[in-house]
């Protein structure tokens, strides 16, 4: 057979190859059928979201907004919102770069009061918007977050928060140090629906709310009774609290087993002791340390002194518990969290101490009314780096230092069901942080911690909303191998030298036949 034949045969067996993988490819995209065999499976919809997608009735916009920098990491998250669009005639995909679109930015800032970067699912109808922040963890986390904004959206009755005022609170309008705005729009692009109370003028916490306590640095004077009794009717309470923070509040949460602020005791250590008296030092009459707020050696935010001294801790890795719903997302972001003037926040739980000072401490629970609870902390110091001074105090490092162990910074606190409860369903949920200025304008203005997202988050646990649909997070495949400098030898042996020679000596051994 001649050569022209040869060829002409290998020739049209290529094309016809060629043409049965063209016809594969198109019934498969005339059909949509398709198998995701990428990294980050981002071509894959979850079930459930596809069918959330597919359900919904009125227009929905799915809208990013990161710069042209960022795009090539962000573009995993930009196709995934591709293929939500393409689930549903309902819903639609545009992406906004604030620098080369930025009239489209100012028409969405003015509709929906928010054009930072990250991802927003809107309802144009009802003009309201819910943020995703765009952070390491957001691809991961998309579809789930995606699937919880149609369902927050389309809720007629969302959560809401009762956001305590009066007594010198974190406020609208108070600027970077005392404004609440950041926080209230957080919260709002959320899901959540923020109302300003003031119990003096006639104002009332809905039992199915959440009380948000921003910082008072007043006496609560006879609203304390009301926040005592939406405690004991089960009520869901998020306290930011530092050394400021006033006694008859600091003493309420001591009630519930918190120990902060102005209520630490002064003689806790020798009432632990089998001669003392745990009920005089827990009680409301016990005597009290002056209020001090911890400092960091290293672990602390740079930047101007005035702004980002030693006292602003900066928490991340193990420093934020990865393993609560409240911390979760923080941990896993990549980003920090900054937590200025902070007081720490101790719990004593009976289980944890041992067993006759445990017995002694529950016996103290008991006669002093204290419902019994399940604590886990949520931030905390890192060890042999920070201590505790008062706020006037000048900065001296101790010498003890290297022996100093890790403090308390945050707690999220579950109280047992009790009688007085309204709620026959569960007992009340309790996050108490030992910082008040963590959710300041000032800080939560500058977008580059996770202070934000934890709050959010810690809003979400204590109304029981952390999970608002079926929807998992994505899996990313890990390729990974653990091999030897010996096995990595061999192995680069087969790659560069065998496996080529073995090949060129093939195609020299099938040319030779052929000759």
């Amino acid at each position: 057979m001649s050569w022209k034949n040869r060829i002409g045969k290998l020739g049209g067996r290529t094309l016809l190859v060629l043409a049965v993988l063209a016809i594969v490819v198109a019934a498969a995209d005339r059909s949509k059928l398709f198998v995701d065999w990428s990294a980050d499976h981002r071509f894959s919809l979850s079930p459930a979201l596809v069918t959330l997608l597919e359900q919904q009735q009125e227009a929905v916009e799915l809208v990013s907004i990161w710069p042209l920098e960022v795009d090539s990491v962000a573009q995993p998250i930009a196709d995934g919102l591709r293929l939500m669009a393409e689930r549903s005639a309902k819903i639609v995909y545009r992406h906004i770069d604030p620098v080369l679109h930025k009239p489209t930015l100012a028409e969405f800032e003015k509709r929906y009061r928010e054009a930072s970067v990250g991802v927003y699912v809107v309802r144009p109808a009802t003009g309201r918007a819910f943020r995703i922040p765009l952070n390491n963890s957001t691809r991961q986390v998309l579809q789930r977050d995606v699937g919880g904004a149609l369902v927050a959206l389309a809720d007629p009755h969302p959560p809401t928060i009762s956001l305590l005022q009066g007594h010198g609170e974190l406020r609208p309008g108070g600027g970077d140090e005392d404004g609440g705005d950041q926080l209230i729009r957080a919260l709002e692009l959320a899901g959540f629906v923020v109302t300003p109370v003031e119990l003096a003028r006639g104002g009332r916490i809905a039992a199915e709310s959440l009380l948000l306590i921003p910082g008072p640095v007043a006496p609560l004077g006879p609203d304390l009774e009301l926040v005592r009794a939406h405690l004991a009717d089960g009520g869901a309470t998020l306290a930011l609290v530092d050394d400021r923070a006033p006694l008859d509040l600091s003493l309420v949460l001591r009630a519930r087993g918190v120990l902060c602020s102005a209520a630490l005791p002064a003689d806790l250590r020798q009432a632990m002791t089998p001669s003392g008296d745990l009920v005089a030092a827990l009680g409301p009459q016990g005597a009290n340390l002056p209020p001090r707020v911890v400092v960091s050696l290293r672990h602390h935010a740079v930047g101007q002194e005035a702004a980002f001294p030693h006292h602003n801790l900066l928490l991340d890795g193990d420093l934020l518990n990865p393993d609560h719903p409240v911390t979760a997302r923080a941990a896993s972001s990549g980003q920090s969290v900054v937590s200025p003037w902070t007081s720490p926040v101790q719990l004593l739980q009976p289980g944890t101490l041992p067993e006759e000072v445990g017995k002694r401490l529950q016996a103290a629970y008991t006669s002093l009314g204290t419902v019994p609870f399940v604590a886990l902390p949520l931030l905390q110091s890192a060890p042999a780096d920070a201590w505790t001074k008062a706020r006037g105090e000048p900065f001296q490092v101790p010498d003890t230092l290297a022996k100093q162990s890790t403090l308390p910074l945050a707690w999220a606190i579950e109280s047992m069901q009790t009688d007085a409860s309204v709620r026959d369903d569960r007992g009340a949920r309790l996050v108490v942080w030992g910082s008040r200025q963590a959710a300041s304008d000032g800080v939560l203005g500058q977008g580059r911690f996770a202070n934000a997202d934890l709050l959010v988050d810690a809003a979400r646990w204590l109304l029981r909303r952390e999970r608002a649909t079926a929807i998992p997070e994505a899996e990313s495949s890990a390729f990974r191998v653990d091999a030897s400098d010996g096995l990595l030898f061999w192995l680069s042996a087969l790659l560069v030298a065998a496996i080529p020679c073995a090949c060129i000596g093939v195609a020299i051994l099938t040319w030779w036949d052929r000759r």
